[in-house]
């Protein structure tokens, strides 16, 4: 009978008349999402097609944050079960379990190639992984005084930078587990965060719906904030960053997404809002991923995943509905286009 192709098949020759050719036959990996869910589940999708791929399970509570390295086809979760695990995306398993008792994962960065990761919780802590051992190499404790709600890392420079409800931004040395600064973003929590470390740019959501705009600094003085970006009316809780395009997109509790603009640098500009998509009152959006190569994004809310073609974006644009889940959707990631 018929058998799916590999990702290589050459045909035989002999089945062939005349000189032997040679032939190959190229099977297309599709573009993927992944979404984690307050029902325990994570799902991955075909962002081509909408077609749910895989279903996996194993958390016994939500899960609250996810990172993926997309060449490896692996992902970490972190849960309210107090437990970060790993899966393979190709056979949707899990291969890994790292235990932390009392840490529910609410943020968690990775740097895959270093074989290290980082997770932000309620307990106002952070804790450092080793990805081979799946144990927890150190931790800085009682570092804010909230949870903490979002991370970034820089492992090449290792350092991070993590926010949290106190309503500020810490910049850490993950060398010698050090503070390297401090600034109050708000007065509110810092909800979200999105940084291009090679352009030293870093935005801020927060709790009351603004996002700051720093300009990092390259040594251990205190960032400069250069923009504000106003509109959104709730928790900021989810963005993406196109540093170099100067472009962003926020999701926010109010129910909306909104795209903007950033100044050029060492302009006078102002930021400002090019596009807003709004949805029904009560659906807020709790989490956002961006390609900015193919102008795709995908966003969960409260009810649904939803994946978007934002060029051209419209107030009237309809998103393409991913279901399969039986809860509000608290994290996602997208493959990027470069990443294939």
């Amino acid at each position: 009978g018929d058998r799916p192709l590999d990702d290589e098949d050459r045909l035989p020759s002999e089945a062939l008349d005349g000189p032997a050719p040679h032939a190959t036959m190229v099977r297309t990996r599709p573009r993927r999402a992944l979404s984690g869910s307050h029902d325990g589940s994570l799902g991955l999708w075909d962002i081509s097609t909408g077609e749910r791929l895989g279903m996996m399970r194993g958390h016994g509570d939500a899960i609250l944050s996810l990172e993926v390295d997309w060449s490896t086809r692996r992902a970490l979760t972190g849960s309210h079960d107090c437990r970060i695990k790993m899966w393979d995306l190709d056979h949707c398993i899990c291969v890994g379990t790292m235990m932390s008792p009392g840490h529910p994962a609410f943020c968690i960065a990775a740097d895959w190639s270093a074989r290290r990761a980082i997770s932000g919780s309620w307990d106002r802590s952070l804790q450092l992984w080793d990805l081979d051992s799946g144990l927890s190499v150190s931790k800085l404790d009682g570092i804010h005084g909230g949870n903490v709600l979002c991370i970034a890392m820089d492992w090449p420079a290792r350092r991070a930078l993590s926010g949290a409800q106190d309503g500020m931004l810490r910049m850490w040395d993950l060398e010698e587990l050090a503070l390297l600064w401090t600034i109050q973003s708000t007065v509110r929590g810092v909800s979200s965060l999105a940084v291009d470390w090679a352009l030293s740019l870093a935005l801020a959501g927060t709790t009351s719906g603004e996002i700051s705009v720093w300009k990092l600094p390259t040594t251990a003085e205190a960032p400069e904030r250069i923009a504000v970006l106003e509109g959104h009316e709730w928790v900021v809780s989810g963005l993406a960053l196109d540093a170099e395009g100067r472009q962003v997109v926020s999701a926010s509790w109010d129910g909306t997404l909104r795209r903007w603009e950033l100044p050029a640098p060492e302009s006078s500009g102002k930021a400002s809002c090019t596009a807003v998509l709004n949805h029904e009152r009560g659906d807020a959006q709790t989490c956002l991923a961006v390609d900015w190569s193919t102008h795709c994004a995908v966003s969960g809310s409260t009810k649904a995943l939803r994946m978007w073609a934002f060029e051209g974006w419209e107030e009237d644009t309809q998103p393409q509905m991913l279901g399969g889940h039986e809860d509000g959707i608290a994290c996602v990631a997208i493959e990027p286009q470069d990443a294939r």
